[in-house]
């Protein structure tokens, strides 16, 4: 059994895909599994999800069941590799399962097997597994009234989405159901737990029924202070990939480190700044944006990791992706940082190229990242952005839609008619029916302004003393801007 471990992690860290290998290593160790190590275990487990191949549900049903037991023999970095498999392949784990992970793996910090690219790699996984499995019927009356729960980050950020786009558009969307329940359970709260309800650790009173639905919050907030302390002690041996890494894993738990822990990554950052990669850059940067450092929190952010940010992020201008830039500019706005002119002419200049290219999500995060600063960008950019638009809209959903169209019309652009006439028909499926007629009425509203502008006397005019053969409206164009929106403006570029 170990030898079929060292053969399968061996060619995983070698990049040798043998695809009947893989196979043969499944069909080879199924009914097995009892007699492996933790080690080989994990070996196993972590060179088949390398290279994305997911075994029968009966063979990780075993794995789980053989490692549950020798769950104390498992080192740090066998207990990084399981879950990570477990995270690759999309497998959803039990509470118990992931409670004495969690508890195994703390036994080893401050140990020399637990290193810093271990604990990256953990949390990481943590934050990549699927929502726990519920509990069994039997024992949910055994739960506290007030036992802490969460709903899977990945929802948690979709509704602080939906809520972001209700706030910038002016509608009141409906509170998810648990928290509808544990606001009717609660009656009066205080205004500290007001503040907790959009938070990733929410506390929730409902019956049993709503806390079916949900799970408790692994790892928990003493879990996860601890782990960071861990981090800060190696936090120099940290490379740039696994700094970055390790923020964005915290912003995914909705997990705002303390000021101590902060301080001492802004400053291993700058000292690593000059081995940031794109990539790991972007990565920081959406990070900082998702943790808001200084808005609910105390704390501010460095103003030297700033200064150096904004110079290293200038080099990757050409060589950066197209994600890669749409999230740095994404995580300025977020933070409300004006980058400076010089630095939006070159990513303007670097994303025209690449906008056909951007996915549905890369374009409305680009157009209110804008809107954000405040920044209306030249004729014909916003030209290309909108065909890129046009090109994708069927892979836009609601949200997305509503982002960009209040986009446009915080920036003073005109969306074509064929995407508003679009956004009307797709938006009222995606919202509920207050919400659809909110947006039916935004929309109808710049329809209108279409319609004049398309039947007043001077446009017709024109079009008549242009003649058949004139070339087509462009799809954006620029609204006159006041001498108080120049002001604006002004202030926000200084």
């Amino acid at each position: 059994m170990m030898d079929c471990a060292r053969v399968v992690y061996g060619l995983a860290r070698l990049r040798l895909h043998v695809p009947r290998l893989l196979a043969a290593v499944e069909q080879h160790t199924a009914g097995q599994l009892s007699n492996a190590t933790p080690q080989a275990l994990a070996g196993i487990a972590v060179g088949l999800s390398h290279w994305g191949y997911k075994p029968r549900d009966g063979w990780i049903q075993e794995l789980m069941t053989q490692s549950f037991a020798s769950m104390s023999a498992f080192g740090a970095q066998d207990l990084a590799n399981l879950l990570f498999a477990l995270a690759c392949w999309e497998v959803s784990t039990s509470q118990p399962f992931l409670q004495r992970c969690l508890t195994a793996f703390r036994g080893h910090w401050d140990s020399a097997g637990c290193h810093a690219p271990t604990l990256v790699r953990f949390i990481f996984a943590v934050t990549q597994l699927p929502a726990c499995q519920p509990l069994p019927e039997g024992m949910l009356e055994t739960l506290p009234p007030a036992a802490a729960a969460y709903q899977h980050h990945d929802r948690w950020r979709k509704q602080k989405e939906l809520q972001k786009v209700s706030r910038i558009m002016g509608i009141n969307l409906p509170p998810p159901p648990a928290a509808a329940a544990a606001a009717a359970g609660a009656g009066s709260t205080t205004s500290g737990q007001q503040q907790g309800e959009d938070s990733y650790s929410n506390k929730q009173t409902g019956g049993p029924a709503d806390r079916a639905v949900a799970t408790y919050r692994l790892p928990s907030f003493n879990w996860l202070v601890a782990f960071l302390s861990e981090c800060r002690r190696q936090i120099d041996r940290m490379k740039p990939a696994e700094l970055s890494t390790l923020l964005w894993s915290m912003a995914c738990l909705n997990h705002t480190p303390d000021l101590v822990f902060m301080e001492c990554w802004y400053r291993a950052c700058a000292v690593h700044m000059h081995a940031f990669t794109a990539q790991s850059l972007s990565t920081a940067l959406q990070a900082i944006g998702m943790l808001q450092p200084g808005k609910d929190v105390p704390g501010a952010i460095s103003g030297r990791w700033l200064q150096l940010v904004l110079q290293k992020s200038k080099t990757f201008m050409v060589s950066g992706s197209c994600s890669e830039l749409v999230k740095m500019l994404w995580g300025f706005a977020e933070i409300r940082v004006w980058p400076g002119q010089p630095w939006m002419d070159d990513w303007l200049e670097a994303t025209q190229q690449q906008l056909h290219d951007m996915t549905p999500q890369d374009l409305s995060d680009a157009i209110w990242a804008l809107a954000r600063l405040r920044y209306t960008p030249p004729e014909p950019w916003t030209q290309v952005l909108t065909s890129a638009v046009n090109e994708n809209l069927s892979g836009f959903e609601a949200q997305g839609l509503a982002i960009v169209i209040w986009s446009f019309s915080s920036l003073g652009l005109k969306p074509d008619r064929r995407w508003l006439i679009t956004f009307k028909g797709l938006s009222g499926s995606q919202f509920d029916d207050d919400s659809a007629q909110q947006l039916a009425k935004l929309v109808a509203g710049a329809l209108a302004q279409q319609n004049r502008r398309q039947f007043s006397k001077p446009a017709v005019a024109e079009a008549a003393a242009a003649g058949p053969h004139a070339p087509a409206d462009v799809a954006v164009r620029p609204l006159g801007r006041t001498a108080k929106s120049q002001a604006s403006r002004a202030t926000v570029r200084r």
